[in-house]
């Protein structure tokens, strides 16, 4: 059983490790990082859309659920 737990964990550090390495996250890239989740992307969206009505623009919050749309088209094979 900790040789699961060892090997899930090594897995799950060697993409990060890697795409740091090459510089492969961009500086708006949220997934898989240490220290973000979703609530980091809300705040930063929630942040932009207040700078921009501030500013006196107009803004649009479209928003796809992509994952139910999956689900549909695999429970129909």
């Amino acid at each position: 059983m900790w040789l699961r737990t060892f090997i899930e964990k090594v897995a799950a550090r060697y993409p990060e490790e890697h795409w740091k390495h090459n510089g492969l996250n961009g500086s708006y890239q949220s997934v898989y990082r240490r220290d973000h989740s979703t609530e980091t992307v809300f705040l930063k969206v929630h942040s932009d859309i207040a700078d921009t009505l501030d500013q006196g623009s107009i803004t649009a919050l479209v928003i796809l659920y992509l994952s139910a749309a999956f689900e549909q088209s695999i429970s129909q094979f």
